[in-house]
């Protein structure tokens, strides 16, 4: 039962990062990402672009 319960905690951490992260873009590009349709650019995707962008400034 432990381990569900570590598993469902460390779950919650990772959406909330995400979260963060979705509102991070939003304030430095002015850019909805929470509300795209699972066709068009993921979110892990967007990240990574936003990572990648920061490494080059």
């Amino acid at each position: 039962m432990l381990i569900f319960s570590v598993i469902k905690e460390v779950e919650r951490i990772g959406d909330l990062m995400t979260n963060i992260t979705e509102e991070i873009i939003f304030l430095r590009e002015a850019e909805v990402v929470k509300h795209r349709k699972k066709n068009s650019e993921t979110k892990k995707g967007r990240v990574e672009k936003y990572r990648s962008s920061e490494v080059r400034r």
